[in-house]
């Protein structure tokens, strides 16, 4: 057994993850048609829903609308402050491995942006890319 697997097999050390469990999060769910909000607080003794939302119709309102509605959401349950993690369905994400070999560090970004024309079939304002270069 090596030295991780002995550590997460000690006696407490369950216990003792479990009292480092403090916070309160913000998820948000894009569906189909809806946005599926939910508020949760962690601690010791476990995590508990506080809040939970659908916002519908999203896709044919207004942001400044649906976005009233969050905020007006959040700021009932005291959250308004947090970053929400989201989870996108993978129907509207494109992932694409570039093989970079050769391109200069300082270089990269022009030549992802050069290549990001022919990765997607969406126009040009429907897109929003992002990347990350792999280390290996």
């Amino acid at each position: 057994m090596n030295e991780v697997a002995q550590a997460a097999a000690a006696p407490g050390l369950a216990v003792k993850r479990n009292w480092l469990a403090f916070g309160t999060g913000v998820g948000i769910e894009i569906g189909a048609a809806d946005l599926r909000v939910s508020v949760v607080r962690l601690r010791p003794s476990g995590a508990r829903l506080l809040g939970e939302k659908t916002i519908e119709g999203f896709r044919h309102r207004p942001a400044a609308q649906w976005g009233a509605e969050y905020n007006a959401f959040l700021r009932t349950l005291g959250a308004a402050h947090l970053a929400a993690t989201v989870l996108l369905p993978r129907r509207e994400l494109t992932v694409r491995t570039l093989p970079m070999a050769g391109v200069a560090e300082k270089d990269l970004a022009s030549a992802i942006g050069f290549q990001l024309d022919s990765l997607h079939p969406y126009a040009e304002e429907d897109a929003v890319p992002a990347w990350a270069r792999l280390k290996g």
